[in-house]
């Protein structure tokens, strides 16, 4: 199945749908406990809590709120996640680190 199958597949929608409601009320409150001791967490994990799972979660709801369909919640999420500056970092950040492998690999750490 390619990726153009799955986003014109509708029970894979109405089930994506259900998930993200369902789960919310438990997703939340977790969310808010390990806000409580986000200090102990390492910046990379904090950005996937709260700039990734809990932002594209919270997004994805109030844009079915504003009665926005299943793929333009999603839509919606998915951009608010990428535009999030700690997603954004975390990205930079990897991006920097495989460069720097390479580099490495390559033997051409030091030459400027």
């Amino acid at each position: 199945m390619t990726s153009e199958d799955l986003r014109e597949n509708m029970m894979f929608w109405v089930t994506f749908d259900k998930l993200i409601q369902d789960s919310w009320t438990n997703l939340s409150n977790l969310i808010g406990i390990i806000n409580e001791h986000k200090e102990q967490l390492p910046p990379e994990l904090q950005a996937v809590v709260f700039g990734g799972v809990g932002k594209f979660a919270l997004t994805y709801l109030q844009s079915r709120d504003e009665d926005l369909d299943i793929i333009e919640s999603y839509d919606r999420a998915l951009l608010s996640v990428h535009s999030d500056r700690r997603i954004q970092a975390l990205q930079q950040a990897a991006a920097g680190h495989i460069v720097d492998t390479r580099t490495n690999s390559l033997g051409l750490e030091g030459m400027e």
